[in-house]
C-alpha cells in the first residue's frame, strides 16, 4: 500500500482538499496502472479526511508479486509530480506503508477481520470495480473539459482539479443513487439490508 498525506489543518476550519486526491489518481495513478495494471492483480482507493489521527490521506492499495510491487514503489518514490506537490506544500509527504515484499501475503488482509470469511474472499473485487469506475469517471470529466494544464503549471492544474471534483461530486449527488446504489441493491435482489452507525460520515 502507498499513501499519499495531504497538507490541510482541520483545526482552521479548511476545507477538505478532496480535488488533491483525483489529481494525483489521474495524473500518477492512471499513467502507472496503464503500464503495469497486467501484473497487479488487484488494487484499490481508499479516501480519508477527519481531525486527528491522519488527517487527510489518500491511499492506493494492490496486490502483486513482490517483484510489481517494488517496481510500482520505485516509480511512485521518483514521481516528479508527486516530488513538486511536496515541494509546494500540497503534499506533506508520500510514502509506502509497508516496503517489506518478502512475501505477499493474501487478498483478505486489506478487509475488515470482523467481516465473515465469505466477504473477506470477495470485497476486494467490489472495491476495485468501484475504484476503477470512480478514476474513469475523472479522467471522463477531465476531457470533457477540454484543455488542461500542464503540469508545470502546479497553481493551475489543482485550480482545475478544483472543478473536476465538483463535476463528479454532481454526477455522485445526482446520478449516484440510480447508476450506483440502486443497481448494487438489484444485484442482491433488492433484499432488506441492516444499516449501522458504525462509521463517522467525516471520512
Amino acid at each position: 500500500m502507498y499513501y499519499f498525506k495531504v497538507k490541510w489543518d482541520s483545526q482552521a476550519n479548511e476545507p477538505k482538499p478532496w480535488h488533491v486526491d483525483a489529481l494525483v489518481a489521474n495524473e500518477v495513478i492512471r499513467p502507472l496502472l496503464a503500464r503495469c495494471e497486467r501484473d497487479v492483480e488487484l488494487w484499490r482507493f481508499h479516501r480519508r479526511a477527519a481531525p486527528g489521527g491522519d488527517g487527510h490521506r489518500f491511499s492506493f492499495h494492490f496486490y502483486s508479486t513482490p517483484a510489481t510491487a517494488k517496481t510500482v514503489f520505485a516509480s511512485l518514490d521518483s514521481d516528479q509530480l508527486l516530488e513538486t506537490l511536496k515541494a509546494s506544500g500540497v503534499l506533506e509527504r508520500f510514502d509506502a506503508e509497508e516496503r517489506d515484499a518478502s512475501a505477499r501475503g493474501n487478498i483478505t488482509d486489506d478487509t475488515e477481520g470482523s467481516w465473515p470469511a465469505e466477504i473477506q474472499k470477495s470485497w476486494p473485487y467490489f472495491i476495485m470495480g468501484v475504484s476503477k469506475m470512480w478514476l474513469e469517471l475523472v479522467e471522463q470529466v477531465v476531457q470533457s473539459m477540454g484543455s488542461k494544464p500542464s503540469s508545470s503549471s502546479l497553481d493551475e492544474l489543482k485550480e482545475f482539479y478544483e472543478r473536476v471534483h465538483a463535476e463528479v461530486t454532481q454526477v455522485w449527488r445526482f446520478y449516484g443513487g440510480h447508476a450506483f446504489l440502486h443497481h448494487l441493491n438489484a444485484v442482491f435482489a433488492y433484499q432488506q439490508l441492516l444499516i449501522t452507525p458504525t462509521f463517522s460520515a467525516t471520512f
